[in-house]
């Protein structure tokens, strides 16, 4: 407004100089005022213009000629003076009408009135040219026409349309930025705030604004605190930052971060503060949340019954111990700080080794090393691993644990099952032999009993008086028929018990015996799969095997129902392994399992034990309707 009143004033003081200079020039000669009156004009630096009104028949103005024209008006207009003198104005710059300045020039010659016209604006076209300008215009009367000066403010007004938006970008990012901003004066007292602060704390805009100074804000016990950091920045024009707190309007406390610079006056002096105060209760929160999580992880570490030792993954030095690594090792926090993993480890190599697995992220478990405490002692640990940043540093935490003891439990457990695996088969092969002797004697001796029964019940019936009863005859003849019949039942008997083939040919020969006697009772399908499989066995292993594939036929002949049944016999590298698989109607194998009673679950379970006795596995699986599958591998080496 300062800008616009100026030019008002310069056109206006132009125009009365130019009034006078035209009255001199009128009593001067006509060649000595020309030459005056165009040194005048030519040099002034806003444009300049003469017009002449012309008239119609009945003397309205439809037209002003241009009876003269400056240099600085030519270059406004985009034409040179001979293409404009003794021309229309409105010929020329037909905008005049529209914008309605046509009319406004023949009221001025019209009433003698003065005209003056603040920021015109309109688009004609200048030269060839079209373009929208704006302009600040004073006319007045000169004889039947009028003198007008102009100056194009076009640029003067886009800068001040740049600088409002500009102004205005400014206020939107100054109150909608999540940050809190605020200005004072030297003393204090707030004279801007944008919305983030007002939300900050509690209060409106009016309320900061009447008087109110941030040390109102402000908690008692930061004053002087506050007062030395503000002082600071104002004598080194450095800006600073401090946390302190508000007081909110609800009388709550909110803590705050500030940034605090100072507002320079045009003496290049401080003449007051801003601030970007940022709310920092949720870094608050989160400090005092790690802080209690460091104070749980000390309680943890401190009471732990197991080592817990923190080392840099490039030196190999240790950080931190707890109190349990000291009594584990022997020594003290400090003299683990001047020490290395290889002053601990009884195997430096190995230990240097499972570092670089750690470090590369393919070990999370060391299995058992052995370490050293600080009086030569050798004992064994267990150590379990991870890595992390402690700030630029890379660093392991392992957690380990002395396992003597574990390892003394071990190696008595794994006596233990050594001495029941030789006491199992003991049992079993006595067992065995008891079957093999039972056997015998059903063979030996039970055979000769029947054979001499035989002989006498032959004997008596040739011995008989004609005319005995017939009920005697027919109970005699009862008996001869089922002393013929037990010789061969005795004989399965025998071979149920024991079979001889397992003894003297081993478990291949008598599988494939036994499924083709299976095949013919039952009238059952048995594919038996042994391939090249005659190599002797261990005793104890061919019994178990067999006695498994004699109880799992046994239940498909009496509850599966199958067509069906495959046998497949394999020897691995250090494991033999039977596979028996029927496609019978199935069963649910838990519900067995879970049985009160004891039909069906006797025999899963005899075949755990044998199978469990000796090292080896048993998986029985089987679906209603689908089927049974056996499968049962003894390991070779576990045999002693």
């Amino acid at each position: 407004m300062k800008d616009q009143q100026k030019t008002k004033n310069q056109l206006i003081k132009e125009l009365e100089e130019l009034r006078e200079r035209v009255a001199e020039l009128e009593l001067a000669g006509p060649k000595e005022s020309e030459e005056r009156f165009r040194t005048s004009v030519e040099n002034m630096l806003d444009c300049f213009g003469i017009y002449t009104a012309i008239r119609d028949e009945s003397g309205v103005i439809v037209d002003f000629r241009i009876d003269f024209i400056n240099a600085a008006a030519c270059g406004s207009n985009r034409m040179t003076r001979e293409e404009q003198i003794g021309k229309g104005l409105c010929e020329l710059l037909p905008a005049h009408r529209e914008t309605g300045l046509f009319d406004e020039y023949c009221h001025v010659v019209d009433s003698g009135r003065p005209l003056e016209k603040e920021t015109l604006e309109y688009e004609d076209a200048y030269g060839k040219k079209s373009l929208s300008r704006a302009f600040d215009i004073r006319a007045s009367k000169l004889g039947d026409g009028f003198v007008a000066a102009w100056r194009d403010i076009t640029e003067r007004k886009q800068l001040t349309e740049d600088l409002r938006l500009s102004e205005e970008r400014y206020k939107s990012l100054y109150n909608s930025s999540k940050e809190a901003i605020g200005w004072a004066d030297i003393d204090g007292t707030l004279l801007d705030v944008n919305d983030s602060f007002c939300t900050l704390t509690g209060y409106s805009r009016e309320e900061l604004l009447t008087g109110k100074k941030y040390q109102d804000l402000t908690p008692e016990e930061y004053h002087d605190y506050e007062a030395k950091m503000v002082g600071s920045m104002i004598r080194t024009g450095e800006p600073v930052e401090y946390e302190k707190e508000y007081i909110k309007k609800d009388g709550s406390r909110v803590p705050i971060l500030l940034t605090v610079f100072a507002a320079l006056g045009k003496t290049g002096l401080p003449i007051g503060v801003a601030a970007i105060v940022r709310d920092i209760s949720e870094q608050k929160e989160s400090e005092h949340d790690l802080r209690q999580s460091e104070e749980k992880y000390r309680q943890l570490v401190s009471t732990s019954t197991d080592a817990i030792i923190l080392v840099d993954a490039e030196t190999k030095s240790f950080i931190e111990v707890n109190k349990a690594c000291e009594k584990l090792y022997g020594y003290s926090q400090e003299e683990f700080r001047h020490m290395t993993v290889r002053d601990t480890s009884a195997e430096p190599e190995k230990s240097d080794a499972a570092i670089k697995d750690m470090i590369d992220g393919r070990l999370k478990r060391i299995p058992v090393r052995y370490h050293k405490k600080k009086d030569g002692t050798i004992f064994p640990l267990e150590i379990s691993t991870s890595t992390f940043m402690m700030g630029d540093r890379r660093v392991l935490c392992g957690i380990a644990r002395d396992i003597s003891e574990q390892l003394k439990a071990r190696e008595e457990l794994e006596r233990r099952r050594r001495d029941l695996r030789r006491l199992t088969i003991r049992l079993v092969t006595a067992q065995e032999e008891e079957r093999k002797r039972v056997s015998m004697e059903l063979h030996d001796e039970f055979g000769q009993a029947l054979t001499a029964a035989q002989i006498n019940l032959a004997s008596i019936k040739t011995e008989l008086p004609p005319g005995s009863p017939s009920d005697l005859l027919e109970k005699l003849e009862e008996t001869s028929s089922l002393t013929d019949e037990l010789p061969e039942r005795s004989r399965e008997l025998s071979l149920e018990l024991r079979p001889t083939l397992l003894d003297d040919l081993g478990l291949a020969p008598t599988i494939r015996w036994y499924t083709d006697r299976f095949t013919k009772r039952l009238n059952v399908n048995v594919e038996v799969n042994v391939g090249d499989f005659e190599e002797r066995l261990p005793g104890e292993i061919e019994t178990v095997i067999y006695r498994v594939m004699q109880e799992a036929m046994t239940n498909i002949s009496r509850h599966a129902e199958a067509r069906n049944v495959r046998i497949d016999l394999k020897r691995k590298k250090s494991s033999v392994m039977m596979l028996v698989e029927d496609d019978g109607k199935g069963f649910v194998v838990q519900a067995v399992v879970d049985r009160e009673t004891p039909e069906g679950r006797l025999g899963l379970i005899g075949m755990e034990e044998r199978v469990g006795y000796l090292g080896g596995s048993l998986d029985i699986r089987s679906t209603p309707g689908k089927g049974t599958t056996i499968r049962v591998e003894m390991p070779m080496e576990e045999v002693v």
